[in-house]
């Protein structure tokens, strides 16, 4: 750590911090750390309670989720700081002194440099050149948010059937869009978030048995530049269509990517249209089959995006090509999703996530 973290990042670390161990320590507590720990311990001292160093200790170990009622009835003899201290830190009693010109610091700040700098660096280039794979085996709210997921716009009802299929992830196409209306405002329930750590990346979503059947119904994955939906966007879906602007023409199930225009959330931009199926003189079981594995794909190297895509009865699949693009879009989120837009009388239909992965690649 060669400088200070700015304000952006201490309130990112603070966001992290809190995920990962449902604790919380202020984003100035933690700038003003960092400001300490690089300036050769001649800025004003800082001195953090122990149960803040408990809390970074507890991030760096990968201790379990809690909260602040549970470690004050449960925990109040923070043991993961002495944990770390014993383990990791520096051997030498708290009462020695380490001396420079003019000034004395004990070697408690030692330890607080190497823990803070453990868990900057940790914030920082954590997951940033690793991949991540998730089978789902495990859907409870602490494991999630452990993984580096993190929940927006719950609807509890819903969410807490997430289980109801064991080894997967279960999502369901409430009311909503990414796109607004005359009526109604954006908004997608139960949007699964995770940190993109890299500018070239390949990423893939898997579902089982997802047969969207009712206009809108979809369930896919979401590019965004921000944590909030009504930011610039990149949406590639399995989905249903049934409008043809007044033309007669049977319904289908389509690929389809989307690109948001932040300036203008009403006037999306459909980029690629593909139908894999439609309902015209088919058996719908013969979709059902074809349909019981599916997964979407995306492939991004530098402004050149792939979408991809593959169904088929059994899970050895190969990947077909539905567009290659430029797109001015730098995504710094991914988003796991099911809607059914803001129409009237759709049937909520489950959306079985079999597995999500996110790879870096090469930029070059």
């Amino acid at each position: 750590m060669t400088h200070s973290i700015t304000e952006a990042e201490a309130r990112h670390f603070s966001s992290k911090i809190f995920a990962a161990t449902g604790l919380t320590i202020g984003a100035k507590s933690l700038k003003n750390y960092s400001i300490y720990i690089t300036s050769d311990f001649e800025s004003k001292a800082e001195r953090p309670s122990t149960a803040t160093l408990d809390t970074l200790a507890r991030y760096v170990l990968n201790a379990p989720y809690t909260n602040e009622v549970f470690r004050k009835d449960n925990e109040g003899h923070f043991p993961y700081w002495f944990q770390y201290r014993n383990e990791h830190a520096t051997h030498a009693s708290e009462a020695e002194v380490v001396r420079r010109p003019g000034r004395s610091k004990p070697v408690f700040y030692l330890c607080l440099a190497v823990c803070v700098i453990t868990a900057v660096y940790l914030v920082v280039f954590r997951h940033a050149s690793l991949s991540v794979k998730e089978n789902f085996a495990n859907v409870s709210n602490n494991y999630l948010k452990r993984h580096g997921w993190v929940l927006h716009n719950e609807d509890k009802a819903e969410w807490q059937e997430r289980d109801i299929n064991p080894g997967l992830l279960t999502l369901y196409t409430l009311t909503g869009d990414n796109w607004a209306d005359s009526t109604h405002q954006p908004g997608i329930k139960n949007l699964l978030i995770r940190e993109v750590k890299n500018d070239c990346f390949e990423t893939e979503i898997q579902l089982q048995d997802f047969i969207p059947q009712a206009r809108w119904q979809q369930a896919g994955l979401l590019l965004m530049e921000d944590s909030v939906i009504t930011t610039k966007t990149l949406r590639l879906s399995l989905a249903y269509n049934n409008f043809f602007g007044g033309y007669v023409h049977p319904a289908e199930i389509i690929v389809q990517a989307i690109v948001s225009n932040p300036n203008d959330v009403t006037k999306p931009e459909e980029i690629a249209h593909v139908a894999i199926a439609n309902f015209e003189n088919i058996d719908i079981n013969i979709i059902k089959k074809n349909l019981s594995n599916s997964a979407l794909k995306i492939i991004k190297k530098g402004n050149r995006y792939r979408f991809l895509f593959a169904s088929g009865r059994y899970q050895n699949f190969a990947y077909r090509e539905v567009l290659s693009k430029e797109l001015d879009i730098h995504p710094k989120f991914i988003a796991l999703f099911a809607l059914q837009g803001f129409g009237q009388g759709s049937n909520i239909v489950p959306v079985k996530v079999k597995s999500f992965r996110l790879n870096p690649i090469p930029c070059n």
